[in-house]
């Protein structure tokens, strides 16, 4: 299972574990000095790239499609933790195993580490899932390996019939299944006023 590229106007952005061997090349072109430097006393981004695309495929399936409108690339020298980091808004889409659309996660900004299978996603963050449903919350984090989102922030969940919130979620990544570890309140909710408050949103 790997990252391929999605060929767009930004053919830097091959994959994340290539987008870390890029890194390393462009270290070695530069200036060691001037690397050093940018990453001691700024942190500044080793590389930027727009429009970025990256698609998660396993047996020649799409499984995962992301899209940030800026990804930049970071490296610290001193423990020599690489990341990524979305700056200006995310889209991830989960397919099947059919590789229809199962659901979407998008929010304002987004991190990824190299040294671990965690996506973290943060501010206004909604999973539209399986069925329908609506999550929202200011921090989920997307485990590649398990195929689960989990938080402990407050979340609300917004379904057909009724709306539920409380604190803490665990939910596999398509929403199809989710328990919310602290259940603070369940209201049932009007279809109509429900319609005008999502077109309100968006």
């Amino acid at each position: 299972m790997h990252f391929l590229p999605h060929h767009n106007a930004n053919p830097v952005l091959k994959s994340i574990p290539a987008l870390f061997a890029i890194g390393m090349l462009f270290s070695c072109e530069n200036d060691p000095s001037n690397i050093k430097a940018l990453n001691v006393h700024t942190e500044a981004p080793l590389m930027t790239s727009y429009g970025s695309e990256i698609t998660y495929n396993d047996s020649g399936k799409t499984l995962v499609r992301l899209k940030a409108a800026q990804l930049d690339q970071y490296f610290r020298e001193r423990d020599q933790k690489k990341w990524y980091e979305a700056s200006n808004g995310l889209k991830i889409t989960f397919y099947d195993s059919l590789m229809q659309e199962s659901a979407t996660l998008t929010g304002r900004r987004g991190r990824f580490e190299e040294l671990t299978t965690l996506l973290e996603v943060n501010d206004d963050v909604r999973l539209h899932g399986h069925g329908g449903e609506l999550l929202q919350t200011e921090q989920l984090f997307w485990n590649q390996r398990t195929a689960q989102v989990h938080t402990d922030k407050f979340v609300k969940i917004t379904r057909k019939k009724t709306m539920i919130w409380g604190m803490g979620l665990e939910a596999k990544q398509d929403f199809s299944k989710y328990r919310i570890r602290h259940v603070q309140g369940e209201i049932p909710i009007n279809k109509k006023e429900t319609a005008e408050t999502h077109q309100q949103n968006e």
